[in-house]
């Protein structure tokens, strides 16, 4: 609270307590109106609009001449002051994109704003259509708690707009085409903070146009309506799970946005025909259509595998993906396996088949370090990735207690309505005290661990779940907190 104060005393010429307090309403809200990107992505120019109500309008008036005075003695600049419609407004144009300053008080509503023309628009909407008379906005926020104490929206075309603006930057990486699947219909997005009795909870809800929407995100949409089986193979000390349902027939959305971005279907080609010559399959065909179920991350406690035994850190990860043809996925597996291991061909490294437990997996080492190895397979419907073969051998194929079955995740799932689908689950508390061990056992400094895990210690779970209402996506994100 002290650092706070400081930097409003520093920055505007104001406290919390004599400056603000006396005229502060019970609302307030922060809106970007428009955002523009440079070429690498980074923030050029930001249209942002700050309200807050006012219980007087006097008090305020003597904030708002505070700020103005301490801003033009800071930056060295001008006050530029007119009326609109009736209402005063002071402003400090800038040099720089983003950096201005525009102040005014209109009715029982304090403006700050980063330049004049964006409170003449809040000044206008006042008298006119407001975000609040928008369907889209009322289709997401419907959906939140209405206890909530912070909302945030974001326009559908706003996002998708912005997230274009990256595109230079994200194709490179993926993340444009992933980005499409996600945007495509999207209506708007809101986004709300809510005090609970298990913590703090934050809910986001994607609103889409139903009549936009592609088969692949109408798959997922659809799954969402049953507990993901995932759940009953993770062992009850997992550290983490993450899952997510209905992948379908995503990689043919995928592929063909990919091939949109490219725009040269023959040069797409030629790169899977490249990667099948080089490792035996054609991941456009061979590989990623067979992963098309639910699929599932997990941290777990490990005695051994890449982080146990390079990193000192005992847990190790898997990853599952459910397929639809099992016999096809694990031929490919089996063909991909020969080609890299082929001391005539690519000779990447060796691979040891393990049958275990109905599952074929391959403990794959690399020639150039052999402490760089993987275990991969197929068996039960579901393609394995883990950084070992026991972290593969721990899931539960009926023996053991699960961790949809484990005391911690029953108490974290029953904090959200039934009808509601998890999606994430971390025991912060279980993983922090594993990582303090490994810590303490290799000699580093626990001086700056120790800070941080004070910090955390109060917050111990974090769990997320999922319901489809009609064409909106809701997620809820509780962070339990200990009383």
């Amino acid at each position: 609270q002290q650092e706070f104060n400081d930097m409003l005393a520093e920055e505007f010429g104001v406290t919390y307590a004599d400056d603000i307090q006396p005229w502060l309403g019970q609302y307030f809200g922060f809106a970007l109106l428009d955002v523009t990107l440079d070429e690498y992505g980074n923030m050029d120019d930001v249209a942002w609009l700050l309200v807050a109500e006012t219980r007087n309008g006097s008090a305020a008036d003597d904030f708002l001449a505070k700020v103005a005075a301490t801003w033009a003695e800071n930056h060295d600049v001008a006050a530029v002051n007119e009326s609109y419609n009736g209402i005063a407004i002071t402003s400090f144009p800038a040099e720089m994109p983003g950096e201005g300053l525009a102040l005014a008080r209109s009715g029982r509503m304090v403006l700050a704003a980063a330049n004049v023309d964006v409170i003449k628009q809040a000044i206008d909407t006042q008298k006119g259509n407001s975000l609040a008379d928008k369907a889209a906005f009322q289709d997401a926020v419907a959906d939140l708690p209405t206890e909530r104490v912070v909302t945030m929206y974001m326009d559908g075309a706003q996002l998708t707009g912005l997230m274009e603006q990256v595109n230079p930057m994200a194709a490179g990486l993926g993340l444009s085409t992933a980005n499409a699947l996600s945007m495509s219909g999207l209506k708007g997005t809101a986004v709300s903070l809510t005090f609970v009795d298990a913590g703090l909870q934050i809910d986001t809800v994607n609103a889409y146009n139903a009549d936009e929407l592609s088969s692949a995100q109408r798959t997922m949409l659809d799954a969402y309506t049953t507990a993901p089986v995932s759940l009953s193979l993770f062992p009850e000390d997992t550290f983490l799970y993450m899952g997510a349902q209905g992948l379908g027939n995503i990689w043919e959305l995928y592929r063909e946005t990919l091939v949109t971005q490219m725009g040269d279907p023959e040069a797409f080609s030629e790169s899977m025909a490249l990667f099948a010559r080089d490792f035996g399959i054609n991941p456009d065909t061979d590989f990623l259509p067979y992963l098309n179920r639910e699929l599932a991350f997990g941290l777990m406690p490990a005695d051994s595998g890449l982080q146990a035994d390079e990193l000192d850190l005992p847990m190790g990860m898997v990853l599952v993906v459910g397929t639809d043809n099992e016999a096809a996925l694990a031929a490919s597996i089996a063909t991909f396996t020969e080609k890299i291991t082929d001391p005539n061909t690519s000779g990447l490294g060796q691979a040891n088949r393990v049958e275990s437990n109905g599952l074929t997996l391959y403990e794959f080492s690399t020639s150039y370090d052999e402490a760089l190895r993987l275990t991969y397979g197929t068996g039960r419907d579901y393609f394995y990735l883990g950084t070992s073969t026991a972290d593969i051998q721990s899931l539960q194929f009926g023996g053991g207690t699960a961790l949809a079955d484990s005391d911690g995740y029953q108490t974290a799932v029953a904090a959200f309505p039934d009808e509601m689908v998890p999606v994430a689950y971390l025991d912060l508390r279980s993983l922090m005290s594993t990582v303090r061990s490994s810590v303490a056992t290799s000699n580093t400094d626990m001086t700056e661990f120790e800070q941080v895990a004070a910090v955390l210690y109060p917050l111990h779970t974090i769990a997320a779940a999922v319901h489809i209402n009609d064409m909106n996506m809701h997620q809820t994100t509780i962070f339990f907190i200990e009383k």
